[in-house]
């Protein structure tokens, strides 16, 4: 249809409770109803431990969703057509599922931070957990009229089959040896790996990416 009306509910809450004066947590949650899903929770926890010497501990966890849209559920596009002559030509669709759910994450994280008069360092180190990604899974040929035409129809049907997951660490830091000179630096590691469960053998594909910079700053006064 060229219109639909949908109906979303959501409620959010959040609290910080002092344990003590250098320690502290911060929890929320949030509760979303739609019309294809059901209910969401989405779930957060964070931790802050102020240390001596101007040092800070932290970490945290958190659970996330992507609810389904009309192109998850709806979407019917045709990207490619092969022409077979005398034979029908071969027709590849993209097709929404009805049934495609929410996709969800996982994610935990921690980090540690020291600051000085002359410069700060920040260590932070990260995992996530990626379930029902979407993921496209070919249904085997079938004759069809598309637009009256008679061709073989190929369609590759929207479906939660995807995970992945993704793990990092980064290391970053600031120097200022005088007034009017700075430095910052950085390292990141990110690891990724995805897959399709289509089928029993299907293996995952993994990357890594590996990212440095260095900046410099220097002021310039002008009697």
């Amino acid at each position: 249809p060229d219109e639909k009306n949908t109906r979303l509910f959501t409620v959010f809450g959040e609290d910080e409770w002092a344990a003590t004066r250098r320690f502290s947590l911060i929890g929320g949650v949030k509760v979303e109803h739609n019309q294809d899903t059901g209910f969401e929770w989405q779930p957060a926890l964070r931790a802050k431990w102020a240390l001596p010497h101007r040092q800070l501990l932290w970490g945290g966890g958190a659970r996330v969703v992507r609810t389904p849209n009309r192109f998850d559920r709806e979407l019917l596009v045709n990207v490619a057509v092969t022409p077979r002559e005398p034979l029908p030509p071969v027709a590849v669709f993209i097709d929404g599922s009805p049934t495609f759910g929410s996709e969800s994450a996982r994610s935990l994280e921690a980090g540690y931070r020291v600051q000085h008069a002359a410069g700060s360092v920040d260590v932070t180190t990260f995992y996530g957990s990626y379930v029902n990604l979407i993921a496209p899974q070919s249904r085997p040929p079938v004759p069809e009229l598309w637009t009256g035409v008679p061709v073989l129809a190929i369609h590759n049907v929207l479906t939660n089959n995807g995970s992945a997951t993704a793990s990092g660490a980064e290391v970053a830091g600031t120097w200022t040896p005088v007034k009017r000179a700075g430095f910052a630096g950085s390292y990141s590691w990110l690891h990724l790996s995805l897959a399709a469960a289509t089928s029993p053998v299907t293996q995952p594909v993994r990357s890594e990416e590996h990212t440095s910079e260095l900046q410099s700053r220097f002021g310039i006064s002008y009697a």
